[in-house]
């Protein structure tokens, strides 16, 4: 991912939550915020796709590495991974 952000996986609605609540949900209305540490514990849209997308997965660390301060040794860092599964 890095800085240029154009190898960033994308994510879409239906990567997130599931088909009925996606066709359910107004336009103009905010997306809803959701516990990753939920997501974690039971199967979801977002669960199943991050299972099956090193990209994301990579991308997510990096992310989360960088905002907190936390600098990963060579063997620790992602692959360089491009586009999303």
């Amino acid at each position: 991912c890095g800085k240029d952000g154009a190898s960033c996986p994308t994510l879409e609605l239906r990567d997130l939550v599931s088909q009925v609540y996606s066709k359910n949900l107004p336009q103009r209305r905010p997306f809803p915020w959701f516990d990753l540490t939920a997501v974690q514990l039971k199967e979801t849209p977002f669960s199943q796709h991050l299972s099956v997308s090193p990209a994301l997965q990579d991308h997510l660390t990096y992310r989360y590495c960088d905002s907190f301060g936390i600098s990963l040794t060579k063997e620790q860092q992602p692959a360089v991974s491009t586009g999303s599964a």
